[in-house]
């Protein structure tokens, strides 16, 4: 218990919060002592007094530990992804920003996922994928983005260049906002 980063507080709290019988069974011992002889009382003479023994109690608490941590990483990682999401954003807007852009459009469905791919579950759990393989070659448009990259770079250089562009006859240019409006 002492092994752990803060100690024995933070092994009662994950005891406290685990859902084993043994845990439980210890943390109702352990709250029947009064505070004041628990100064004079080691953790595993309160386990030995309700029938557990050391090994057993260091495992149940391995166990908790594990499972709380697991908990605050994904709280984690949950509230800091909507941050992640804008840094790629960001990142993707940039010239070399090619790996964000790919990553991006596989994430919003724009390219497809590669077969087989692995997911990891909100529990840790890994999942294999065995849906039908989706290839670039099945999918109309640029045969890879960097190909997609020069395209846009091309027709902007284009649009820059060009004094005025014709639009199709059917299309109106739109007042203040700069688009335009089919009619």
């Amino acid at each position: 218990m002492q092994a752990a980063e803060h100690g024995i507080r933070q092994s009662l709290e994950c005891l406290r919060g685990a859902d084993d019988p043994t845990a439980q069974q210890f943390m109702r011992k352990y709250d029947s002592i009064a505070p004041s002889d628990l100064e004079f009382i080691s953790i595993e003479q309160i386990a030995a007094s309700c029938g557990i023994d050391t090994p057993t109690l260091a495992g149940v608490l391995m166990k908790a530990i594990v499972s709380q941590q697991a908990s605050i990483a994904a709280i984690k990682a949950a509230t800091a992804h909507p941050k992640i999401v804008e840094r790629s954003i960001q990142s993707a807007l940039q010239e070399r920003g090619v790996r964000d852009r790919e990553m991006l459009h596989t994430a919003v469905g724009f390219l497809p996922t590669p077969k087989g791919a692995t997911i990891i579950s909100q529990r840790f759990q890994i999942a294999s994928i065995t849906q039908p393989e989706k290839t670039l070659e099945n999918v109309e448009g640029p045969a890879s983005l960097t190909q997609f990259d020069d395209d846009i770079r091309a027709l902007h250089e284009l649009a820059t260049k060009a004094k005025t562009l014709e639009l199709p006859a059917n299309v109106l240019p739109a007042k203040d906002s700069g688009e335009a409006i089919r009619g």
